[in-house]
């Protein structure tokens, strides 16, 4: 149900975007919670210690242990308290704040984006909401605002070479793709997760998470100083092994459909006859409904959009297919068609897509001549 309502937002971003910025920070913290109330609140370590440790010392056993405790074969325990130091597992209490880390860096390009998406002179935000207050209105009403916008969209975003708000976006993309990469290389690296085997999983545990450990401790008692190396079982490894292992795999699945939908978007953005063959698909229901625009598209399109067209406008229109669907999306490239007709080639003319057949006249005159 938390999914279903994520990905049926409205929002300008596609699906992997989305969980690139929501789904996956949203995981990551669920995770830091589980781990820091395990630690804090919880019963992260259980000893065994000797029998004639009370409870408080068993207590305080613990707690000392969960800050010192080291990994070594059985049958190597050490001879001196700092031998094992090189060895001791330090970093088990950082782990809820290295999960929330990462849960900013998931979300950070997407807080880039929010502030770099001004600079094409637009706000995208505003515009949506007003895109979907126009999706309520009657057609008559809907075409006279869309027209309106598709003005204030064309003075921001029409020349081709401004294209500060589709670079703004792959850029966002870019960032997305290189936290992916770096992160799995992080945990890799320090976890050591490439090493996964099911006598891993079934055993003792990861190396880089290991349950079963020893903690040395020593105290005044009677003037005498004494030593215990005890035995502990790390119970909150259990969850940060689930969670890195999980974590792994995730990341490499985003990773992988994150570069697809990369390249994906590269080629819309910027091969044009990617462009022509969208933008015909959102005029084609146009070309259904009126018979006028229909008979003369293939002049007015080539003759519009022949050297192409900005693709800030591409990324728009996208944005515009996200958020309020294919047929607010068509109805914006028919008015976009008929504003590129009306400045270039006509005068007075009306608002309405059919007045493409005005520039069909026009060429016939022109070749009489």
């Amino acid at each position: 149900m938390f999914l279903a309502t994520l990905f049926n937002s409205k929002s300008i971003f596609d699906r992997t975007a989305r969980l690139n910025f929501v789904v996956t920070p949203v995981l990551l913290l669920i995770f830091a919670v589980i781990v820091f109330s395990k630690l804090y609140v919880g019963n992260p370590i259980e000893c065994m210690t000797p029998n004639q440790f009370t409870d408080d010392k068993k207590q305080y056993a613990e707690g000392i242990c969960l800050l010192s405790t080291y990994v070594i074969p059985l049958e190597h325990i050490p001879s001196e308290i700092g031998d094992h130091q090189s060895l001791e597992i330090s970093y088990l209490r950082w782990i809820p704040f290295i999960l929330a880390l990462q849960a900013l860096m998931f979300y950070a390009p997407k807080l880039l984006w929010d502030s770099w998406h001004c600079q094409s002179g637009i706000d995208i935000n505003s515009i949506m909401y007003d895109i979907q207050r126009i999706c309520a209105l009657t057609y008559e009403e809907r075409q006279n605002e869309i027209l309106t916008l598709v003005s204030h969209i064309k003075n921001h975003l029409l020349h081709a070479r401004r294209r500060i708000l589709s670079i703004c976006y792959i850029l966002t993309k870019t960032l997305s793709l290189i936290n992916l990469l770096v992160q799995f290389l992080l945990i890799n690296y320090y976890f050591g997760l490439w090493k996964i085997s099911w006598e891993d999983i079934d055993g003792y545990g990861l190396q880089a998470f290991p349950k079963i450990s020893f903690c040395d401790l020593q105290w005044r008692n009677l003037g005498q100083i004494n030593r215990f190396t005890i035995q502990c079982f790390l119970s909150v490894n259990t969850f940060n092994e689930f969670i890195y292992v999980t974590l792994w795999f995730w990341i490499l699945f985003l990773t992988i459909i994150t570069l697809i939908n990369f390249i994906y978007e590269l080629i819309i953005l910027f091969n044009q006859k990617m462009q022509d063959k969208m933008l015909r698909h959102h005029l084609k229901r146009e070309k259904q409904q009126n018979p006028e625009f229909s008979n003369n598209f293939e002049v007015v399109f080539n003759r519009v959009f022949t050297n192409g067209i900005s693709s800030d406008i591409i990324l728009f229109i996208r944005f515009i297919e996200r958020y309020s669907g294919t047929i607010m999306a068509d109805d914006f490239c028919a008015q976009l068609l008929a504003q590129h007709t009306q400045n270039d080639y006509v005068e007075n003319v009306p608002t309405n897509p059919s007045a493409y057949k005005l520039l069909s006249t026009k060429e016939s005159d022109r070749t009489h001549d």
